[in-house]
């Protein structure tokens, strides 16, 4: 019951501190290449749900009844995510250049990795459980930066980058939940709710978008909760609950970077050939392909849960099936955009 009221207030606090950042915080948006909107907008709700995020984590920290004030990788966790919203907020103001930003998400991925959160083994279908050893921090590495930037990516239309987070963030809570519950059940419903929060403002029109720094926060912040999970959390949770839950935006940001490259384009400069941006030239409304991204993120959900739940030979199914589906859903927007003559760019 405690942990339910949590919710609704953090996710009322970030529906306020949205409202304030919208009406006070003039740090705009102008449109580019990109953007799916014209004129200027402001881009600091993810200052609220950054604020909303650490005043829910203080609260369970400092007076839960768990004695969490002590976990260190607990608070590491935390602040490594607060220096990503801080590095990216900079970049917002100042329009820092993508290498900036990069420094910034390694610094933090190699503090988590200086105090323990890493992968250090995973649970393979067909394989088992194997020992990575040093390539585990090069995975680490990967995975981090990797989910940071392609959260960002993803933050394109309306709704479909905060409306994932709190799927993805309620599901990751009912996921270690059913295990046996443990601060990362605590840490991913309140993700959930500050995303929540500024959702209200965001979808299904945008009055406020989150920026780098909400983007770049709940990117990092995913990416981290699922080594914490993994590492310190008492449920243990496979690492590979959260990578299934975002597999959408993993493989969407992976075969367009790939097809880009095949057909010669320059992988550095802003477009927008993500199958979710190219859905909304051929004309269906940025409302529906928001929507198409929500059910693809529940599919998803059930297919971490099914993860978790069975043996080696289902799970390299499960992964396999996951990975077939998306590349025909990638290959299908690509023909309807080659059917309707829209130009690339």
């Amino acid at each position: 019951m405690r942990n339910m009221a949590l919710f609704v207030v953090i996710t009322g606090l970030s529906v306020l501190l949205t409202f304030i950042c919208r009406k006070y915080i003039r740090i705009m948006d102008l449109a580019n290449v990109r953007s799916s909107h014209t004129g200027a907008i402001p881009r600091s709700g993810g200052i609220a749900i950054v604020l909303s995020f650490s005043i829910g984590f203080l609260i369970y920290a400092l007076f839960g009844s768990q004695g969490y004030a002590s976990v260190v990788p607990l608070w590491v966790f935390f602040l490594a995510s607060l220096m990503i919203a801080i590095v990216s907020l900079y970049d917002d103001i100042t329009n820092k250049a993508f290498a900036h930003k990069f420094i910034g998400h390694f610094i933090g991925v190699v503090i988590l990795i200086l105090f323990g959160l890493s992968i250090k083994k995973l649970s393979m279908p067909f394989l088992g459980t194997v020992d990575l050893g040093w390539w585990g921090y090069l995975l680490t590495i990967l995975w981090v930066v990797g989910i940071t930037n392609t959260f960002n990516f993803m933050d394109g239309i309306n709704g479909l980058a905060a409306g994932t987070a709190v799927i993805v963030g309620i599901s990751f809570t009912l996921i270690t939940f059913i295990i046996g519950g443990g601060f990362a059940f605590h840490m991913s419903y309140l993700l959930a709710a500050a995303a929540l929060g500024f959702l209200f403002w965001n979808f299904p029109k945008g009055s406020i978008f989150m920026g780098d720094v909400g983007s770049a926060f709940l990117g990092f912040s995913f990416g981290a909760l699922a080594l914490l999970a993994g590492n310190f959390d008492k449920t243990h949770v496979s690492f590979m609950v959260m990578p299934i839950l975002f597999s959408h935006f993993i493989l969407e940001t992976f075969f367009t970077v790939v097809w880009r490259q095949l057909k010669g384009y320059k992988i550095h400069k802003a477009h927008k050939m993500h199958p979710y941006q190219l859905l909304t030239q051929i004309g269906v409304a940025p409302k529906k392909v928001t929507i198409i991204y929500y059910i693809q993120t529940l599919i998803l959900a059930l297919v971490a849960y099914l993860y978790v739940s069975y043996d080696q030979t289902i799970k390299g199914i499960l992964l396999s099936t996951v990975v077939v589906l998306y590349f025909i859903y990638f290959t299908v927007v690509h023909l309807l955009v080659k059917k309707h003559k829209i130009p690339l760019i």
